[in-house]
């Protein structure tokens, strides 16, 4: 992951990452906190394969990520899954949160 986040952004563009594994990393939390600290300019998606998976790291990637996690385990087609997160990584995505005071109120950009 370090590898794909010290490649360039291309500008105005949201980076969006899929991590798709079956097993176990030795080091969750980094990997974790690494994808917190590029949220600002990425997206991470993650998919578990099998009853195996570390179920903390994927949902990790995408609690940090602001993407979405998912698995798969037997008998369940993974296509779906894939296709499941890719057409949610096609929605517009909201770099910037906002808050709202009131009903009465104009929504405020808060920059990150």
């Amino acid at each position: 992951m370090t590898y794909v986040y010290g490649n360039p952004q291309i500008p105005e563009y949201l980076t969006q990452i899929f991590s798709i594994t079956d097993g176990h990393v030795g080091n969750r939390e980094e990997v974790i906190d690494l994808v917190g600290t590029k949220v600002k300019h990425s997206r991470s998606f993650a998919l578990g394969i099998g009853n195996g998976v570390d179920r903390n790291l994927i949902n990790g990637i995408a609690e940090k990520g602001a993407g979405t996690a998912a698995f798969v385990v037997e008998e369940e087609l993974i296509e779906k899954k894939i296709l499941e997160q890719l057409r949610i990584a096609l929605r517009p995505a909201l770099l910037h949160p906002i808050r709202v005071a009131n009903k009465t109120q104009i929504i405020h950009r808060l920059d990150c």
